[in-house]
């Protein structure tokens, strides 16, 4: 590519991309060895400080307000750094009606949630948040590993469909992060 080209371009993502967008670095599929399920992780650079990312993915109470299918968030208990949430989500069929009651452990100090499902509609889930100061902004890492407990929904669609909507849970978080 000649210099000017590298310049056009430069100039071209600079001025189109959009100011509000988590630059997603990369969203991977982690293959951990036969009958375990399969990891999604996802790392981005979001433009919000590391406390408002913080503030943001720690008020489980907030999450309809700004994450996608979340409908609806009951904070059963809280104690200093453990949270256990019910979500009812809003999805299409044949995942209408899923739910699920989190446990959530935080570590400010190392800048990450780890959250596992104690009951609900789907078989299992378990994820991790881990965040950290990045320039002016945080570099995020999201991963998720679930299994929807539906036989005949193929594994490898519930890992397309996730990989697809974890960059849409980035940039909902980094937009209400800039709220706050």
């Amino acid at each position: 590519m000649s210099r000017l080209a590298a310049i056009f371009l430069m100039v071209t993502l600079f001025f189109c991309a959009p100011l509000s967008a988590a630059q997603l670095l990369e969203v991977n599929i982690t293959d951990p060895g036969k009958g375990q399920l399969k990891k999604i992780v996802a790392r981005a650079y979001l433009e919000a400080t590391p406390e408002q990312v913080w503030k943001t993915i720690t008020r489980y109470e907030s999450y309809p307000q700004f994450l996608p299918r979340v409908a609806s968030t009951r904070i059963d208990r809280r104690s200093k750094n453990v949270t256990i949430a019910t979500m009812r989500l809003d999805l299409p069929f044949p995942m209408n009606g899923t739910w699920y009651t989190n446990r959530y452990v935080e570590n400010k100090a190392a800048g990450t949630i780890d959250w596992k499902m104690l009951r609900g509609s789907l078989k299992s889930t378990v994820g991790h948040w881990k965040i950290s100061p990045q320039g002016k902004g945080t570099l995020v890492q999201y991963a998720l590993q679930t299994d929807p407990g539906i036989p005949f929904i193929p594994q490898r669609l519930i890992q397309e469909g996730s990989k697809r909507t974890i960059p849409d849970i980035l940039r909902a978080v980094e937009a209400y992060a800039q709220k706050q």
